[in-house]
């Protein structure tokens, strides 16, 4: 089997290297079920020698990110903590974020490639409308690695090499744990900036998990939008409650979405429904364990461990543009991290600030760096 850079002090991860099918480079809905046979599996613990990816070529980093949040300045932190590892490589990871700006993340890209870096890591939130920039860094000789989420498009072609998150995993568990926690009920899915390749892409998978649980409507077809930020999801649910008053479920693909919907459900004297995400925040266990002590039942299931994806993107980035022999499709598989109908409770640090994700792995002063 190929060699593939994995990802330390992780439980039974694994990375799911999926064959290229024929799919179109201007797609603007990836196939979430695309995988091959060759699967990488994470061991718990796994340290990874750095022989296995490191290289011998001095390499610029540059991270493309299409918004601004702390789960963006965890992912930073993580990848520069990885360079140092490997002297090959300039410390200085070049960093540049669109801030929600679909114009500004294209721009960034070339940018990047303006400023001589040899591999790039592309979170490419805008999905498909990203690709001609993509393609055009690639074609200039840049090792261009997508990661997180799926813009569609071809690896040789488009990009050199894609690692995303499993979604398809992710959007069942979610159906799955809504459908057998609230059994019969009306249920949402929260997204974020509107056309977020990750909110697209989850709900997809939401919707065929859901498909076993005909007694779960989901009330709206597509990502409500919240900006990825408290007063966009507060608005959000109020629009929301205001068409449909009873809502028993919602699902999110970030935690402070969670936590700001479950304020707005409070705030609107409404019941808090069962609530499942993607990358929780520690406010968000706060939050629930203050309600918790309060006598509060509000079911809650996160999906977590999404920062360390980057670590196996810039794996990939360097040993691809060091020649090696490695996948260059993969999937990100991520794990439960809390399950409160069974007894698996969230984390909560009320030393550090509300808006860190916990399962991030990074030190307790570093997570407390990423909030501006």
């Amino acid at each position: 089997m190929r060699t593939f850079g994995t990802i330390a002090g992780l439980a039974a991860l694994t990375l799911a290297s999926a064959a290229c099918a024929a799919e179109s480079s201007n797609s603007a809905t990836p196939d979430i079920n695309e995988v091959s046979d060759e699967v990488v599996t994470i061991e718990p613990h796994q340290e990874v020698e750095l022989s296995e990816w490191c290289g011998d070529k001095e390499l610029k980093i540059g991270m493309v990110e299409g918004h601004d949040n702390s789960w963006r300045r965890a992912v930073r932190a993580v990848a520069e903590n990885e360079v140092a590892k490997c002297s090959a490589l300039d410390p200085n990871v070049r960093w540049v974020s669109a801030g929600g700006d679909q114009q500004k993340a294209i721009s960034d890209i070339n940018g990047l490639v303006a400023q001589g870096v040899d591999v790039m890591l592309v979170n490419p939130d805008f999905g498909a409308a990203e690709l001609p920039a993509l393609r055009a860094a690639t074609k200039a000789g840049v090792t261009v690695i997508v990661w997180s989420q799926d813009p569609g498009g071809k690896p040789g072609v488009d990009y050199s090499g894609k690692i995303v998150q499993d979604l398809e995993s992710v959007g069942k568990d979610m159906a799955t744990w809504i459908g057998e926690t609230v059994g019969e009920g009306n249920a949402v899915f929260l997204g974020g900036i509107p056309g977020a390749a990750v909110s697209a892409n989850l709900i997809a998978a939401v919707k065929q998990g859901l498909a076993d649980y005909p007694d779960i409507k989901l009330l709206v077809d597509e990502p409500v939008t919240t900006d990825w930020n408290k007063v966009g999801t507060q608005r959000a649910v109020s629009g929301l409650l205001a068409r449909y008053p009873k809502i028993d479920g919602i699902m999110t693909d970030w935690g402070l979405t969670a936590q700001a919907a479950i304020e707005a459900f409070a705030s609107a004297g409404a019941p808090i429904p069962a609530t499942a995400t993607l990358a929780s925040t520690n406010e968000l266990g706060c939050a629930w364990k203050k309600m918790n002590e309060q006598g509060k039942d509000v079911p809650l299931f996160t999906i977590d461990y999404s920062v360390d994806n980057v670590i196996p993107a810039l794996h990939m980035g360097v040993q691809l543009a060091n020649g090696m022999d490695v996948p260059t499709v993969a999937k990100f598989h991520m794990l439960p991290y809390a399950d409160t109908p069974n007894d698996k409770l969230p984390d909560c640090d009320p030393n550090l600030p509300l808006d860190v994700d916990l399962s991030a792995p990074l030190t307790r002063e570093e997570l407390a760096a990423t909030v501006e």
